[in-house]
């Protein structure tokens, strides 16, 4: 996790393009042994439902999920059962 802090007057643009730059992540997830993947699967089941609730209870204290922050794939194959999609996440709604 990576907090940044961002000048007011920026805000909406900077996180416009980090948001696609999150989107453009999923795409680079996969098999980890295969050159053309960037991000992998979490380690294992339990490391999986941590990160999910997670954002589940920020979603609950108020934060919004701008992408991501859901499973990639379809979780009987085994490269994706532990995948998550990169998540952008502001800790409370943007005004």
């Amino acid at each position: 996790m990576v907090s940044a802090l961002v000048q007011e007057g920026i805000a909406p643009e900077f996180i416009k393009a980090l948001k696609a730059q999150f989107e453009g992540f999923s795409h680079a997830m996969g098999d980890t042994m295969s050159p053309n993947t960037f991000l992998g699967p979490l380690a294992d089941k339990s490391q999986y439902d941590r990160v999910i609730d997670f954002l589940e209870e920020g979603k609950k204290e108020g934060a919004e999920i701008l992408t991501g922050g859901t499973r990639k794939g379809d979780k009987g194959l085994v490269i994706f059962s532990y995948s998550i999609r990169p998540t952008l996440k502001l800790p409370q709604p943007f005004h």
